[in-house]
C-alpha cells in the first residue's frame, strides 16, 4: 500500500487521520524496526484471503478498518 494511501485514512469510530497499517507475512528486520517504532503493525500469517487493513493509532480507540485482498 503507497504512504498516501495510510495517510489519507480516517478512522471511522473517532476520526484519527493516519492509522497503523497492519501488516501481513514473516517480517524483515525492518519491519520489526517499524513495529517497534510505531509505524506498522505485524500481524502474521492471515488466517483468510481478506484481512484487515488499518488501525487506529489512539490506542483508547484501537478501532480496526479496510480490507486487503491477499490474492493480489
Amino acid at each position: 500500500m503507497e504512504l498516501l494511501d495510510v495517510i489519507s485514512q480516517t478512522c471511522p469510530s473517532c476520526g484519527t487521520h493516519n492509522p497503523l497499517e497492519i501488516v501481513y507475512g514473516t517480517p524483515s528486520a525492518e519491519m520489526i524496526e517499524a513495529e517497534a517504532a510505531r509505524r506498522i503493525i505485524l500481524a502474521g500469517i492471515p488466517l483468510s484471503d481478506e484481512a484487515v487493513a488499518f488501525r487506529c493509532r489512539q490506542q483508547e480507540c484501537n478501532e480496526r478498518w479496510g480490507v486487503i485482498d491477499l490474492e493480489d
